[in-house]
C-alpha cells in the first residue's frame, strides 16, 4: 500500500520534477516523508507530522518568507547528524 496524502509543487533548492514535499501512507500507521531526494520512511503518524512541518518550515525558510533562520539551522544540524552517524544521507540540503 502506498498511497499519496498531500503534496506540494513549485520550485525551491528540492525541485524533484516540480514535486517540492510529498506524503505517503504505506501501511497502518506508516507514513514516508519525500523532501526532493530528502526521504523519512517507517515513519509513525507522529514523526510524520513533525518530519513534514520541518520539511514545510524549510521550505519557507528556502523561498525567503521567514525572518528567522532559527529553524533552518537547526534542521541542518540535524541532517548533517544523520549524516554522521549512518553515512547515508543523500540530499543537496543548505
Amino acid at each position: 500500500m502506498k498511497k499519496l496524502c498531500f503534496s506540494t509543487y513549485g520550485e525551491n533548492c528540492y525541485n524533484n520534477n516540480g514535486k517540492l514535499i510529498e506524503l505517503y501512507q504505506t501501511g497502518l500507521n506508516r507514513f514516508t516523508v519525500y523532501y526532493g531526494l530528502h526521504v523519512k520512511e517507517n515513519l509513525d503518524y507522529s514523526q510524520a507530522a513533525k518530519e513534514i512541518g520541518e520539511c514545510i518550515l524549510h521550505n519557507a525558510a528556502c523561498q525567503g518568507y521567514l525572518d528567522d533562520i532559527t529553524h533552518r539551522s537547526a534542521l541542518a544540524k540535524r541532517l548533517i547528524g544523520e549524516v554522521i552517524k549512518d553515512g547515508s544521507f543523500n540530499s543537496n540540503d543548505d
